[in-house]
């Protein structure tokens, strides 16, 4: 039996190959969001997508916006399982970070949410403050 992790690299290595498969080249309007468990294999699997010609970045967000976007997104969801996520991420920050460097981007603060346009414009610009 696999376990979590490697499962989650086989589904990012598929993904891989169904991008190659269907596109060839990088579509520059194409983006795909990952979730992850830091300290497992993300690096791998985003080091993949960035081997494949991806641009990565971190979309980072003020805590009680993330829970309350969190909580609309799965209302059945125990509130346990985003303190769990929040609790790893937080024992990976300074990896994470050191990873995608100034490549983080704040989406979501003070009660709004940036809008797609504003983080392709600032994700194509390579800048992401204003």
């Amino acid at each position: 039996m696999w376990s979590a992790a490697q499962s989650r690299r086989v589904v990012l290595l598929k993904a891989l190959a169904i991008f190659k498969t269907i596109g060839g080249g990088l579509n520059p309007r194409l983006v795909i969001e990952l979730g992850f468990v830091p300290g497992e294999t993300w690096r791998t699997g985003v080091t993949a997508f960035i081997s494949a010609g991806f641009s990565a970045w971190w979309f980072a967000a003020d805590h009680s916006d993330a829970f309350r976007g969190w909580r609309e997104a799965w209302p059945a969801a125990p509130p346990e399982a985003f303190h769990a996520q929040v609790e790893r991420i937080a024992a990976h920050q300074p990896e994470v970070m050191a990873f995608f460097g100034n490549r983080v981007l704040h989406t979501l603060g003070g009660g709004q949410r940036m809008s797609p346009e504003e983080m392709a414009a600032r994700i194509s610009t390579g800048c992401p403050e204003k």
